[in-house]
């Protein structure tokens, strides 16, 4: 089974516009407004210094645009290919949109809010799965890649601690991580506040 934001509502349209596809690494125009068909993207911004910010991580059903994040500058970035329609700028936004918006922000406060860069990274993959994950014999996999330096972005530290601390959790039992293979496993799942995925061990 996979899990693909579940707390976005698919958007009533009266008409369609046209899709557009992107590949992996390509930035959606942040002008317009994007329905995802398929396909999931990270939305950032940077400060001064820099320093790249994720603002969240959509799948598909979602909408993303500029018009939705009160951010500059910002960037919707396609980790993997993508299926996007682009609505009209006169479409209706449905309150569930801002709610998703809403209690992903939350749950990245509250992660970046752990103390210990072990515990961040742990929660930080147990939402991810908890998103986006698909079920397997061992745990949930991701089915998508992202670098170290891109998960360093998501809880505020370094790649190089990130690197050094995917070691220790896989060398401690809590995941299997490489090129080939993202598995979180089910007792790490279980211990965790995401109970749909430590419902399908």
């Amino acid at each position: 089974m996979s899990y693909f934001l579940k707390s976005a509502s698919p958007v009533t349209r009266p008409e369609r516009h046209y899709l557009q596809r992107f590949k992996r690494r390509e930035q959606l125009p942040t002008a317009s407004l994007w329905r995802l068909e398929c396909g999931i993207v990270r939305v950032v911004t940077w400060n001064d210094s820099g320093d790249v910010i994720p603002l969240g991580f959509w799948g598909a059903g979602s909408l993303v645009g500029g018009a939705l994040v009160a951010a500059d500058p910002y960037e919707i970035q396609a980790l993997t290919p993508v299926v996007a329609e682009r609505l009209s700028h006169l479409t209706p936004i449905p309150e569930d949109i801002f709610v998703a918006q809403t209690r992903q922000t939350a749950a990245f406060v509250k992660i970046l809010h752990c103390r210990q860069v072990e515990e961040r990274l742990l929660r930080f993959f147990c939402w991810l799965m908890d998103q986006f994950g698909q079920s397997t014999p061992e745990g949930a996999c991701l089915p998508f890649r992202l670098t170290h330096q891109e998960l360093a972005d998501a809880i505020a530290t370094t790649r190089v601690t990130v690197t050094r601390t995917l070691r220790q959790l896989e060398a401690e039992g809590y995941l299997k991580w490489s090129r080939t293979e993202k598995v979180v496993f089910y007792s790490t799942l279980n211990q965790s506040a995401f109970p749909r995925l430590s419902a399908s061990a």
